[in-house]
């Protein structure tokens, strides 16, 4: 039986009720009309219905590297990094920076959309473009931000 398809008993038959996967969340009052549930009973099963279907986060990783040799060069860097941490995190989201071993460095995103996190990930890169080159640093992008894990086939 798929998603789609939902039996429920009626008596001494079972009818089926089709709707889109989508359905219940846009509207659950329509997708559960023909159905008697209690209303509580309605909210749970529509909060679990949301909680099974979401998809699985994707982690998205850039590298890159950074090289500074003026006398400040490693409060260049720390600036830099610490710089673009505080202009993109927020509730939401949370950018990690992390060295790999010097001079290269990676930000890491966890995220449901793959749009979205490339587009913070790019943000943070232009920050930290910025904060070395006004500082005399050197940045230089390793690689573009690419999915991590099993899940690349799922990225939207």
């Amino acid at each position: 039986m798929s998603l789609s398809t939902l039996t429920m008993p009626s008596g001494s038959h079972s009818r089926k009720l089709k709707h889109s996967p989508n359905q219940s969340d846009s509207d659950p009052e329509t997708a559960f009309a023909k159905m008697k549930i209690e209303p509580e009973q309605r909210t749970v099963l529509v909060e679990t219905i949301r909680r099974k279907m979401q998809t699985n986060p994707l982690k998205i990783r850039v590298d890159f590297a950074l090289t500074c040799t003026s006398f400040e060069g490693v409060d260049v860097i720390k600036e830099a990094l610490l710089t673009a941490k505080h202009a993109v995190n927020d509730e939401v989201w949370q950018l990690e920076f992390k060295m790999i071993a010097p001079p290269n460095y990676k930000c890491e995103v966890i995220t449901h959309s793959k749009a979205e996190g490339e587009t913070k990930l790019r943000e943070a890169l232009k920050i930290i473009k910025e904060v070395m080159k006004k500082k005399g640093g050197h940045f230089k992008q390793k690689s573009e931000p690419t999915v991590i894990g099993a899940n690349k086939e799922d990225a939207d």
